[in-house]
């Protein structure tokens, strides 16, 4: 799973919790528990307020020049 979000963020600059879950067909919780693992490792960063419920989500810019794939 975590390989697809990121495959999936690697193809826009960014994508909400909403965008990721209908695209994955996942639930929005499990979508942002993910997400925060994903933010821990040092793959994904928020933009925007971190309560916003237009908080968006894009890779790392190290991430796309390690050459995450689409």
């Amino acid at each position: 799973m975590e390989q697809a979000l990121l495959s999936y963020l690697a193809r826009r600059q960014s994508a909400s919790t909403s965008e990721l879950s209908n695209a994955s067909g996942t639930s929005t919780k499990t979508i942002r528990d993910y997400l925060s693992r994903m933010m821990a490792d040092g793959l994904v960063e928020g933009i925007g307020s971190k309560y916003s419920p237009k908080r968006r989500y894009r890779l790392v810019p190290s991430q796309k020049a390690n050459g995450v794939s689409a």
